[in-house]
């Protein structure tokens, strides 16, 4: 008999399993996870590294809405004189809400589809974010989770303000993240 994944069983399936020490599973109804994560971004003309802090609360079972700080340093190639190319830096933050849905693949990995959106400032103006992700929660044991992902952003400002020079493209960003965290 071949085995075949159902999202539908594998939700129900979670739904009634017990977490840790009697806690509820990991994506259950009211559970609260805490972490950290860093992130690599580039564009074909820019460089992006990110530190981020995150709470998120379960508010039904495997979904998930987070709050997201993220401190940012950005580089990119600019025109400079005599036809040559600079490099121009700035530091970016960013304020993000999350809604994310977590879908068991086995016991101790989920998939995960998250959204982020907020306000960005990027040393010089202040903008909007959206930054859609894909990637899996993986438990390490105990309340451990470790989380790689993939993600593309789009900023309504450059990574990099250059005193009104447009630079094509330094404001779609493709990159991974990787995070840890734990669940109460």
């Amino acid at each position: 008999m071949a085995c075949v994944f159902s999202p539908r069983a594998a939700l129900a399936r979670a739904d009634v399993e017990v977490g840790v020490d009697d806690r509820p599973a990991y994506a259950s109804l009211g559970v609260v996870e805490v972490g950290g994560s860093g992130a690599f971004a580039f564009t074909s003309k820019s460089t992006h590294v990110s530190a981020r802090t995150f709470v998120g609360w379960f508010f039904a079972n495997h979904l998930q809405v987070s709050g997201i700080a993220e401190l940012a340093w950005s580089q990119v190639r600019v025109p400079g004189p005599a036809d040559g190319m600079v490099n121009r830096s700035s530091t970016l933050f960013g304020i993000y809400a999350e809604p994310s849905l977590h879908v068991p693949v086995s016991s101790g990995s989920f998939a995960l589809l998250g959204l982020g959106f907020g306000p960005t400032y990027d040393s010089e103006q202040y903008g909007l974010a959206v930054r859609p992700r894909v990637g899996f929660d993986l438990q390490l044991g105990g309340t451990a989770i470790f989380r790689p992902a993939f993600e593309i952003t789009y900023s309504t400002v450059d990574v990099v303000s250059r005193s009104n020079q447009s630079v094509e493209g330094a404001n779609l960003m493709y990159g991974i993240s990787i995070g840890v965290s734990a669940w109460l």
